[in-house]
């Protein structure tokens, strides 16, 4: 696997307002560090979003792109990493759901693993069919879509049958560590020990990920927490483009074409609405499919 990182240097995530978007990023991220100068130095990150698009569509291996937008804490040995992961489906899912497995080894990870599953327009219901246990919260997102992208690394569509195998996939990979029927060797049976699975229904995807998030985070005295998930440009279980619109309008921001073409739809989301965790963007090699 390849890691490539978007460092955040010094700076936090704050709330304060920016105007612009000429760095895709740190127009939702907020402000970045000051060189020298006192005066912000943006100009560095559009083209290195170019290089993170162009990595993912050239790869030949799994990719996985870390932004660390500088909230985390020094670990002393005694604090805990906490790490969110909505599954949707797809091959970059997956990825993300195995990885996340093996980061949970250590005994200092702790994760939260909610399954999403696509309803139509009905009310949002955690099943009591997994693991352990998380709740909802609410939350209300004019983001204006500034456009400084180069061409999309959108991949092409594929057939009705891959997509019922990535399906497939999709439910044997979810029950390899859900299933209580399932053994596992000492390492993987400790770290799913240290893993909440969830089952969430819902009818708008993008929103319930960003209050679960919210959610999370509130329960989480550290206020430490990576977002892991699946880049899923292609082989996508489900289109959330018109609900990303949504969650853009509500943001009331300024954001770049950019963000959703480098991270993803879930990532691009949890931007827009500036949750307070960091992003770890996976996105699987081809011959996974």
């Amino acid at each position: 696997m390849v890691i490539v990182p978007w460092s955040r240097g010094s700076t936090e995530a704050t709330d304060e307002t920016d105007t612009g978007a000429l760095n895709p990023f740190d127009g939702i991220f907020h402000r970045t560090a000051a060189n020298t100068s006192g005066a912000r130095d943006p100009t560095s990150s559009v083209m290195y979003s170019e290089f993170i698009r162009n990595v993912f569509s050239t790869s030949l291996c799994n990719v996985a792109l870390f932004v660390d937008r500088g909230i985390s804490t020094p670990h002393n040995g005694l604090s805990t990493q906490h790490l969110f992961l909505p599954f949707i489906g797809g091959p970059d899912d997956r990825l993300a759901l195995s990885f996340l497995i093996q980061l949970a080894r250590n005994p200092s990870v702790q994760a939260t693993v909610i399954r999403i599953m696509k309803t139509e327009d009905l009310p949002r219901s955690i099943t009591n069919i997994d693991k352990r246990d998380v709740t909802d919260t609410s939350l209300a997102i004019p983001i204006v879509l500034q456009t400084l992208a180069a061409g999309d690394t959108v991949y092409a569509q594929h057939d009705t049958l891959n997509r019922l195998t990535s399906e497939t996939a999709d439910n044997l990979a979810w029950d390899r560590y859900v299933s209580v029927s399932t053994s596992h060797d000492a390492g993987t049976a400790a770290a799913l020990s240290r893993i909440l699975f969830r089952t969430l229904e819902t009818s708008t995807p993008l929103h319930t990920i960003i209050e679960c998030a919210a959610k999370i985070l509130q329960a989480n005295s550290t206020g430490n927490m990576i977002v892991v998930t699946g880049r899923s440009r292609r082989m996508a279980v489900e289109a959330h483009a018109a609900e990303l619109r949504k969650v853009i309008t509500e943001a009331g921001a300024s954001i770049s074409s950019s963000v959703h073409k480098t991270l993803g739809d879930v990532g691009a989301a949890l931007v827009a609405r500036n949750t307070h965790a960091s992003l770890l963007i996976l996105q699987a090699t081809a011959n996974s499919l």
